[in-house]
C-alpha cells in the first residue's frame, strides 16, 4: 500500500465517520432561538446524603491512618540490653527511636 492509497483511505474513512451536517444543526438551533431554560439550584436529598457519606468515609480514612501511624510509633520493635556497669535496658520502635529505658542495677539508677 502506497502513501497516497493510505491517505485516500483515511480521508474516505473520516468523511464517513463524521459527516458534515452543519446546515441541519443550525436549522435546529434556529427553531429553539429565544427559548429560555431556567437554571435553578436544586440539590436533591440523595446528593446531600452522598456528600455526607463521602465526608464520613474520608474522616474514617484519616482517623484510621492516624491510629495506624500512632501504633507504628509506639509499638516496641526491639529490646537492647547493655550489661556493662551500669546495666540499662532500652526499648526501641521500628524507626530505632527509644521508647523507654529501664535501669537494671543500682549504678544505672
Amino acid at each position: 500500500m502506497t502513501q497516497q492509497n493510505l491517505e485516500q483511505k483515511l480521508y474516505t474513512a473520516l468523511n464517513h465517520a463524521a459527516p458534515n451536517d452543519l446546515q441541519s444543526v443550525l436549522s435546529r438551533c434556529n427553531e429553539r432561538k429565544g427559548i429560555v431554560i431556567p437554571m435553578t439550584k436544586n440539590k436533591s436529598r440523595s446528593s446531600l446524603h452522598i456528600a455526607a457519606l463521602t465526608a464520613a468515609c474520608f474522616a474514617l480514612v484519616v482517623a484510621g491512618g492516624a491510629l495506624y501511624h500512632h501504633h507504628q510509633i509506639s509499638t516496641v520493635s526491639s529490646i537492647v540490653s547493655l550489661d556493662v556497669n551500669p546495666s540499662i535496658q532500652l526499648t526501641l520502635n521500628q524507626k530505632s527511636r527509644v521508647l523507654g529505658a529501664v535501669s537494671l542495677n543500682q549504678e544505672a539508677e
